[in-house]
């Protein structure tokens, strides 16, 4: 009887040691096999594009690849503070938030990606019937503006004021009144960046003065970047490494490719990828986490402080991922 149990307990410690195996040997192939959930803040700008051309393209699979199931949420108004919030896992931020408020941002988040603006995409753009034919004629009109893009005229308007412009009327407008402003009367003038500077300027609309942010704030501008909550990233380390895969194959793809930049970014408007509006579009430069220039970063803190909108000279090096980070 005693040797029945023996063997009883034998086979029964043979099975456990076996279940072990199996689970400390497969767990690890199971859950790299998993696709990773990611939350991502977007827009309709260049810099969210990035996480649609999976989308919008079927040649680049690039979620399938990497095994990420994305969750693509219309980010607010304060991408940032709903990031730090947990509303999203990574989003798409302006730069400008990121060095007005270094301590708190560095703190949470991360930069992971970038566009900078190196060519002449911004405008002051009005009807082509209208009266206004200087800048200075601008004085006692309304002059709109994207309300997420208020801060670039904040940083511009001052400079202008200085050139003689005065007692212009300045409406924020949201992003589906832009195109209308002009046939609503909610507008007399638009300040725009691509794509909507160029779209407007395709249905007949022209530009009164452009280049304003590379003449007034800084010469190659880091206007987007990609970041990530660091608290997320630090405890989902596969789903944080996937998903800067599928940014950076994005970005290899559209830098090689500009032109399907062009084709994607009307294709997620919904506009027609012809005649003016393609040549006129002009697609910023993208950066991955290794490209990331430190000096333009500096340089566009440096204007900001001379401002008065930074006091805390925080490292730029310390609002990036670490690099090493990644390999380990």
């Amino acid at each position: 009887m005693n040797i029945r149990r023996a063997e009883i307990l034998l086979n029964l410690l043979i099975i456990i040691a076996v279940l072990a195996l199996v689970y400390v040997v497969g767990y690890p192939q199971l859950q790299e096999a998993r696709p990773s959930k990611v939350r991502v803040g977007v827009g309709k700008d260049f810099a969210s594009l990035l996480f649609y051309v999976p989308d919008l393209d079927s040649a680049r699979p690039y979620y399938r690849i990497e095994k990420v199931d994305p969750e693509l949420i219309p980010a607010g108004d304060n991408p940032l503070e709903e990031l730090r919030k947990g509303t999203y896992d990574f989003a798409v931020v302006p730069w400008y938030w990121l060095l007005v408020t270094p301590a708190v941002a560095g703190d949470t988040v991360k930069v992971l990606g970038s566009t900078v603006m190196k060519y002449i995409s911004d405008a002051v753009v009005v009807p082509e019937s209208s009266s206004i034919k200087s800048l200075k004629e601008l004085g006692g009109k309304k002059l709109g503006y994207w309300i997420g893009e208020e801060y670039l005229v904040d940083l511009i308007f001052p400079k202008l004021v200085e050139q003689g412009l005065k007692d212009v009327v300045r409406v924020p407008l949201r992003a589906d009144e832009i195109t209308g402003a002009f046939q609503d009367k909610k507008a007399d003038a638009l300040y725009l960046l691509d794509p909507y500077r160029s779209y407007m300027l395709s249905r007949g609309d022209t530009t009164l003065i452009d280049g304003l942010a590379l003449m007034y704030i800084s010469p190659n501008l880091p206007y987007l970047a990609v970041v990530g909550r660091k608290s997320f990233a630090e405890k989902n380390r596969r789903a944080a490494q996937r998903i800067k895969n599928v940014l950076e194959a994005s970005i290899s793809y559209l830098r090689s490719r500009p032109e399907m930049a062009r084709n994607l970014i009307l294709k997620l408007y919904g506009w027609p990828a012809e005649g003016k509006l393609v040549l006129n579009l002009k697609v910023p430069e993208y950066q991955r986490l290794v490209d990331i220039s430190i000096k333009d970063v500096e340089r566009y803190q440096a204007a900001l402080s001379g401002r008065g909108l930074v006091s805390d000279k925080t490292p730029p090096q310390s609002l990036l991922f670490d690099k090493a980070f990644f390999s380990k």
